[in-house]
């Protein structure tokens, strides 16, 4: 790996308004290994809230733009933390907090790994560049106009020879309807995969109950690189990168039976940490995957409560496919496609591919 130099684009910058969009160019003439997206706002919220909603939720979108119009990034914050996830091998450095200040901490590589010599960003093929972040601050959980943006990115100390840079990016979002559905999503062909998978998202529902079945088909039936369960894809992603992942730490204000987020799909167990004072002993009594119960005897009104959860599946996001030692020739396939099978519940459904980029976009 080479040294890296990190360089600021956006340094504290507050952001007066509750909405609307962040506009950061990128400089011309850069290789960029990683851009960094600090958001942070004040907790504000009034009384116990449902602790569904995290600083993440405030902010909607972010892209990466060259010339305009070609994507080389894009993903919402919790689908981001995934593929960030994947490339890393541990979550992003978020606080997510119901209280005082929340930070969301996104890194966006553009190599297969952090500090990759052949994969990076290089702006000097393109007119411009530039960062796009949706945001929509909720005044029922953050203070008013307490949006405060920094952004910085590293690059090699010296120029390298580049082979690309690799794209993240979300190709579909779909919301299921409550009844028990066949899904498809076509996937794009044009560039190889490093990667290709989906995030699906209940807050009170298990993962395993939204979606029975996956095929991710190429070809129309010629291929199918998975296939079956969602157990078995569970398994899998178990094996590869791990069942006991430590995530994100989270400050809530709660009482005896609210819930929590636990940022991950499937639940292992959850360390507390009783920050009220008259300490009591908690824990949990039921658990979703996505979000678990607290139980806080004699707890009636609301209390400080830190909790991190150790799981599986990062941000509730599965890979179907891992081709990062030999990326997929997708070009060399006519068409592919995702198809879900879920089941009779609402659940958010975003699929995402991870693609190599050879020269230019």
């Amino acid at each position: 790996m080479k040294n890296m130099q990190l360089a600021y684009l956006e340094k504290e910058r507050a952001y007066s308004s509750n909405s609307g969009v962040m506009y950061i160019d990128l400089p011309s003439k850069e290789q960029i290994s990683m851009i960094m997206v600090e958001y942070q706002q004040t907790s504000g919220a009034s009384g116990s809230v449902d602790g569904e909603h995290s600083v993440l939720d405030t902010i909607t979108d972010i892209s990466v733009l060259l010339e305009g119009s070609k994507i080389a990034y894009k993903a919402a914050p919790e689908l981001g933390s995934f593929m960030s996830f994947l490339a890393e091998g541990k979550v992003p450095p978020h606080k997510l907090s119901t209280r005082g200040t929340a930070l969301m901490r996104l890194p966006i590589f553009f190599g297969r790994y952090p500090g990759d010599e052949k994969y990076m960003l290089d702006t000097s093929k393109y007119s411009s560049a530039q960062l796009q972040i949706e945001y929509n601050l909720s005044t029922t959980y953050g203070s008013t106009g307490t949006s405060i943006l920094t952004v910085w990115f590293l690059r090699p100390l010296e120029s390298v020879a580049l082979e690309g840079f690799i794209r993240n990016r979300v190709v579909n979002i779909y919301s299921s309807t409550g009844s028990a559905e066949t899904k498809s999503v076509d996937l794009p062909t044009g560039l190889p995969w490093l990667r290709a998978g989906f995030r699906i998202y209940d807050y009170n529902q298990f993962l395993h109950k939204n979606v029975t079945d996956v095929d991710l088909d190429i070809d129309e039936g010629r291929l199918h690189l998975f296939n079956g369960r969602i157990e078995d894809l569970i398994t899998l992603q178990k094996m590869w990168y791990g069942a006991e992942i430590p995530m994100c730490h989270s400050r809530q204000m709660a009482l005896n039976g609210d819930y929590a987020p636990s940022f991950c799909g499937i639940e292992s167990f959850v360390n507390f940490f009783d920050e009220s004072a008259n300490v009591v002993v908690c824990g949990s009594s039921a658990n979703y995957g996505p979000s678990f119960e607290v139980r806080w005897t004699g707890v009636t009104t609301e209390e400080t409560l830190s909790t991190q959860v150790v799981g599986a599946l990062p941000f509730s996001g599965l890979v179907l496919l891992d081709a990062v030692d030999a990326p997929f020739d997708a070009p060399a396939h006519a068409d592919a496609k995702i198809t879900f099978e879920l089941g009779a519940y609402t659940a958010l459904v975003e699929t995402f591919v991870q693609e190599v980029v050879t020269g230019e976009l």
